[in-house]
C-alpha cells in the first residue's frame, strides 16, 4: 500500500493535485477497520494530507471513543498527519439519532478528553443538519469554534444524508457561512458531492 500511495502522490503532483486531507476507513466499531487507522495514517502521510477524518464508534461512549483517538493521536503525531473528528449520527427507521459525536457537545467533550494538538474537528454540514432539535451546523461551529480544522460541506433534505450540492435542498448556508465568519474559520473547504456526479456524470 505504501507503493501504491507514492505512485498517487507522484502523480498528483506531476498535475498540479495536492491532496489536503483523507478519510480513514469505516464503520471503526468493525474489529478488522479498527486496525487498519494506523495504515490509514501512514497513507496519509505519504500522499502529503494534513489531516485524516475520522469517524467515532457509534456504539461506544465519549470516553471509550476518546481513549480509541488519543492513542491515534500519537501515531498521528510521529507521521505529522492530524485527526479531524466527523460529527456522525445513528439511524432509526426514518430519522438520525443520537451517536457518540452526534452533537456539539459530544464531540467537543471528545476533543477535550483527548487533549493533543494533532486532533481536531471535522464539521459535517449535512450531518449536522439532520440531528434535529439536538443541533445543527451553526450551533457545531459556535460549539467548537477554533478546534474545527475540517469542514465537509453538502446539502440535503435536513432528514436524509443526501450529499447534494449546496443551495439545492433545505440547508440555509447563508447562515453556516456567518457562523463561519463568526468563528474566523481559516481552514479548507472539502466538498463531499459524490452523488451529484454520480447521477450527473453521464448526463
Amino acid at each position: 500500500y505504501k507503493k501504491y500511495c507514492k505512485e498517487i502522490r507522484e502523480y498528483a503532483d506531476s498535475l498540479g493535485i495536492s491532496c489536503n486531507q483523507t478519510h480513514a476507513p469505516y464503520p471503526i466499531y468493525c474489529k478488522p477497520i479498527l486496525k487498519l487507522q494506523k495504515k490509514a495514517i501512514i497513507a496519509s502521510s505519504i500522499l502529503g494530507a494534513k489531516y485524516m477524518v475520522i469517524h467515532p464508534d457509534n456504539f461506544l461512549d465519549d470516553e471509550t471513543n476518546a481513549k480509541i483517538i488519543k492513542k491515534l493521536a500519537k501515531y498521528a503525531k510521529k507521521h505529522s498527519v492530524k485527526i479531524a473528528v466527523e460529527n456522525i449520527w445513528n439511524w432509526s427507521g426514518t430519522r438520525a439519532i443520537y451517536a457518540a459525536g452526534s452533537t456539539p457537545e459530544s464531540l467537543l467533550n471528545i476533543i477535550n478528553l483527548v487533549d493533543s494538538d494533532y486532533v481536531g474537528v471535522c464539521i459535517d454540514i449535512g450531518h449536522a443538519e439532520m440531528m434535529n432539535e439536538l443541533g445543527n451546523a451553526c450551533s457545531f461551529i459556535n460549539t467548537l469554534k477554533d478546534k474545527v480544522i475540517a469542514l465537509h460541506v453538502h446539502d440535503n433534505d435536513k432528514v436524509n444524508d443526501q450529499h447534494r450540492m449546496p443551495f439545492t435542498e433545505s440547508i440555509d448556508f447563508n447562515e453556516v457561512t456567518k457562523a463561519l465568519r463568526d468563528v474566523n474559520y481559516q481552514g479548507e473547504v472539502t466538498m463531499e458531492v459524490i452523488y451529484y456526479y454520480k447521477n450527473n456524470v453521464d448526463k
